[in-house]
């Protein structure tokens, strides 16, 4: 009787509560909340670029709409960007991301 319904489930797979589905998406928000804000709130873009104070400004609004608590520092957000494949360069208005805009 187990392996059948192994079995059967293994054809079909297993459906997922969406409550784990919630849970899941709140703790990737608060895990990894800088990959989560680059994926949702910037666009890739060759010629674009984006301060970096701007664009750490535009976690901490991320993060109060998300319900992320805590924000990383400034400078474990230019890390985890970086980490991330993000490039960067020194302009006389401060770091700028390069290759994405906000969108």
């Amino acid at each position: 009787m187990c392996l059948k319904s192994y079995a059967a489930v293994e054809r079909s797979g297993f459906d997922e509560p969406t409550s784990s589905v919630k849970a899941r998406a709140e703790w990737r928000r608060n895990a990894d909340q800088v990959a989560c804000w680059l994926n949702e709130r910037t666009a890739p873009d060759l010629c674009g670029e984006i301060l970096l104070k701007q664009a750490y400004a535009d976690l901490g609004e991320w993060a109060a709409e998300s319900g992320v608590r805590h924000v990383v520092t400034r400078k474990t957000f230019a890390e985890r960007l970086e980490n991330l494949g993000v490039g960067k360069k020194h302009t006389n208005r401060g770091t700028a991301l390069t290759g994405m805009r906000l969108g």
